[in-house]
């Protein structure tokens, strides 16, 4: 309903958060982020601020709404979600509007070119046109058969998280990787099944270091005391 009323360029997305790695149960208009019946929570546009509240959850906001998210191919989304909660609180659902504000970015710049009214003789120069909008990130890659949409979007996160810090991995210390994990948090990687395996695998860390880190984040946010490195923890 919600899909053929505001049209196809808003995309409809109901998640069942107790399985992030297929949380779509119901999508209509899924050409707008390119996602499917089954795919992952992680999947979609970023930045995600609905995804990021189920991960520091403070039990009272259930709407968030006219949010600015961007498609991997970097056009430009007004989004809103809303959560449900079981009988005791804790997020289980997730309903997201994503609008594509390509065609009427592009309505508001011919509006605005067509209704100038500076004044030019011939020998002025006339006005350029708007530049035309491209995606800041390119265009997604092709997606091997073999590999499943979780495993393609875990992948692409952990890539752009090392891609944050500007130097190659064996150059990076605690800090640069701490960056790269908090990156990876802030996209919600964590709540796939088996994320902190693959996170230290690739950093080449142990996966006890994700957990710490993982712990310093959130006592940082949190304003609390960061949790004491255990012993698998860099220097």
């Amino acid at each position: 309903m919600l899909g053929v009323t505001f049209g196809s360029h808003c995309e409809v997305v109901l998640h069942d958060l107790r399985r992030p790695e297929h949380s779509i149960v119901a999508i209509a208009n899924g050409h707008v982020t390119g996602r499917k019946l089954g795919d992952p929570a992680i999947g979609g546009p970023e930045p995600d601020i609905a995804l990021q509240r189920s991960q520091s959850d403070d039990g009272h906001t259930n709407i968030l709404a006219n949010y600015e998210t961007h498609t991997r191919d970097g056009r430009r989304l007004k989004s809103s979600s809303t959560v449900f909660r079981d009988e005791n609180g804790v997020l289980f659902a997730a309903l997201c509007l994503n609008i594509d504000l390509t065609s009427i970015d592009t309505a508001k710049n011919f509006l605005e070119t067509i209704s100038a009214t500076d004044f030019y003789t011939d020998g002025d120069l006339v006005p350029e046109l708007p530049a035309a909008r491209r995606g800041a990130r390119g265009k997604l890659a092709e997606t091997a058969p073999e590999e499943s949409a979780v495993e393609v979007t875990v992948s692409g996160i952990i890539t752009e998280a090392v891609a944050q810090g500007h130097k190659p991995l064996e150059a990076m210390n605690k800090a640069d990787k701490l960056a790269c994990v908090e990156y990876m948090y802030d996209r919600g990687l964590f709540i796939i099944r088996g994320a902190v395996e693959l996170v230290a695998q690739a950093l080449g860390v142990s996966r006890y270091t994700i957990y710490n880190y993982l712990d310093e984040i959130k006592a940082r946010r949190s304003g609390g005391p960061a949790a004491a490195p255990g012993p698998d923890v860099e220097p």
